[in-house]
């Protein structure tokens, strides 16, 4: 219905410029409009992505643990040290059941049980540059675990904030513009019966309908009759 009315006025400037009160609230509109189609494309973007991410950078951080808690496990095992053996008793599903918030924490502590006997671990194959990637790889993981949230919270933000642009519009168009349309009735008839035609459309890209299925109030916008 918005789009409609502002093409019908944009077309029609010749009509009604000699009311700077129409003017007015027809630059509001506008604004009112593009405000909309902005917060609709907020409004529309996609939590996939950040999703995407936590969870590719969750699988890197956990191979990794798995890989240095493996090598840690055989080391302990082959010099029947128990105590280190039991701090790296672990399985993947253990942290496949972690919370995402704690994920990240399971793996810290594979990466310091491991860093205390760095040097120790050469024959099985994990050195200090393969600890300081395992630690890249849980610090690139944290950052992630807030994102989807956040993301889905600013989708949420931008519906409420639209939802308060279309009610602005409803209230300029009913209170306003309807009002000041009706001087053309009979000076203008053919372009006060497009406004009408125009605000009484429904089916278009950016409109919608009003609270009450009309125009938002009890009483339709200004008819020609």
């Amino acid at each position: 219905m918005y789009v409609t009315v502002e093409d019908v006025l944009n077309r029609n400037q010749s009509s009604w410029q000699i009311v700077p009160a129409i003017l007015t609230a027809f630059t509001e509109l506008k604004a009112r409009i593009e405000a909309i189609r902005e917060y609709a494309v907020a409004h529309k973007s996609s939590t996939k992505g950040v999703t995407a991410l936590k969870r590719s950078t969750r699988t890197a951080m956990v191979d990794a643990t798995i890989e240095v808690a493996g090598a840690v496990r055989a080391f302990a095992s082959a010099n029947d040290d128990h105590v280190l053996l039991a701090k790296v008793d672990v399985q993947r599903s253990d942290f496949n059941r972690a919370r995402d918030t704690e994920v990240a924490g399971l793996c810290q502590d594979i990466y310091v049980t491991a860093s205390a006997i760095v040097e120790m671990l050469d024959k099985q194959g994990v050195s200090a540059d393969d600890l300081k990637a395992f630690q890249e790889k849980i610090e690139a993981y944290n950052p992630s675990v807030g994102k989807p949230r956040g993301a889905l919270s600013s989708n949420r933000a931008a519906g409420t904030l639209m939802d308060t642009e279309f009610e602005a519009a409803d209230k300029l168009l009913e209170d306003q513009l309807d009002a000041l349309m009706v001087k053309f009735k009979s000076t203008q008839p053919s372009f006060f019966q497009e406004y009408v035609a125009a605000r009484r459309t429904v089916a278009n890209p950016t409109g919608r309908n009003g609270k009450n299925g009309s125009n938002g109030h009890d009483t339709p916008p200004p008819t020609p009759q």
